[in-house]
């Protein structure tokens, strides 16, 4: 599965893939991310994957909010669970 904006083109790399970009890129070490790395001195943030309160972003005011929404914020309806206080902290810091 895959389509194209313009000049980019987003696939579905699941159905290319044996197993997730989250778990695929955790196996990778800090040498294998030298062109990443040259590019941002934030590479630990860029490492794992991100957590976003889609649920809680219902409208252009949400997003204008200054600061990490609660951890409630971040449910959700569709798989009934709440996020880790891990993930929780890791999105503060990158929010920072």
């Amino acid at each position: 599965m895959a389509f194209s904006l313009y000049q980019l083109r987003f696939i579905d790399s699941l159905q290319f893939l044996n197993s997730s970009l989250d778990k695929l890129s955790s196996n990778l070490s800090l040498d294998d991310l030298k062109v990443t790395a040259a590019h941002s001195r934030k590479l630990d943030l860029l490492r794992r994957k991100g957590v976003y309160p889609c649920e809680y972003k219902d409208g252009y005011n949400r997003l204008e909010e200054g600061q990490v929404p609660p951890k409630e914020a971040f449910y959700s309806k569709l798989t009934r669970e709440q996020i880790s206080d891990v993930d929780y902290q890791q999105a503060q810091r990158v929010y920072r």
